[in-house]
């Protein structure tokens, strides 16, 4: 029986788990007539998308210890626990992807977006990312200069860790409002008597002075949870904004299409996570 092969990338909305990073799916026709029928009826209907239970994702884990290469492509191998409950297929418009659950748990997984158009491509349709070059590539430099990038620009755009009052935290940063591990460091080196890992553990602390501290840190925490929920919903709204745009540019433009749907799978990702969890709340 002919089929399309597609496999596509997974990230887990846990960083401490890695169980699978891939996903395999065996389209037959019928699999795929059903896809674009779905498809058909979003666009009609002008539904978001539709969801349904779907059990046709094999998950699969990169293998980085792989000598050899899969076609120019890293290679894939069984992934220890590649349990994945609740598989939700969703068809939009243009689109389609999977989701679903870790098995036995509650942590989400989520397929990157694979274009409706790839159904009409001749042969298989694969995200995975090439094999390195080990011959003419340095992993380690790049590594290197990653860091002294990353630590540049920490030295640049972060607070110092310890302030001491609100006049202090009013010179820490641009706006004059502490970031939270400022202020966590702040209570840390304030009160040692109650750090297990500090010398000074259950020594005593002093009540007048812990009233007074109080007195001056609250007004700056709240003063950065504000700051904090201010500036999520500003990147939440040009989330939506870029959203909106990649939308309209992978649907006019399908010889850019790859890229596109690349930065909408992430920010998609970002919009869904953000949305979840409000509604959670």
């Amino acid at each position: 029986m002919q089929f399309k092969r597609i496999i596509a990338k997974i990230s887990i909305n846990d960083d401490y788990n890695d169980n699978f990073d891939h996903g395999i799916i065996e389209l037959t026709a019928s699999g795929i007539a059903r896809i674009k029928h779905l498809a058909t009826l979003a666009a009609t209907e002008k539904i978001t998308k539709l969801s349904c239970f779907d059990y046709s994702v094999k998950t699969m884990k990169s293998d980085y210890e792989s000598e050899v290469s899969d076609n120019g492509k890293l290679p894939l191998e069984e992934p220890e626990d590649g349990r994945a409950e609740c598989p939700f297929l969703h068809v939009e418009d243009d689109c389609f992807y999977w989701t679903g659950l870790v098995g036995k748990s509650d942590i989400r997984w989520s397929m990157h977006t694979i274009p409706l158009a790839v159904l009409d491509e001749p042969g298989d349709y694969d995200m995975r990312d090439d094999y390195p070059d080990y011959e003419t590539s340095n992993p380690l430099s790049y590594a290197e200069d990653l860091a002294n990038r990353m630590e540049d620009k920490l030295a640049k755009d972060e607070a110092p860790e310890v302030i001491s009052d609100a006049s202090d935290a009013e010179s820490q940063t641009p706006s004059g409002v502490a970031t939270p591990n400022t202020l966590l460091k702040t209570i840390l080196d304030s009160f040692p008597q109650a750090d297990p890992e500090n010398e000074l553990f259950d020594t005593g602390i002093d009540g007048d002075v812990a009233v007074d501290f109080l007195n001056n840190i609250v007004p700056q925490i709240r003063e950065t949870l504000s700051m904090q929920t201010a500036k999520e919903n500003r990147m939440l709204s040009a989330l939506k904004a870029a959203w909106d745009f990649i939308r309209y540019v992978t649907f006019d433009d399908p010889e850019h299409s790859e890229k596109y749907f690349a930065l909408r799978s992430k920010v998609n990702e970002v919009i869904f996570d953000k949305e979840f969890q409000e509604s959670t709340l």
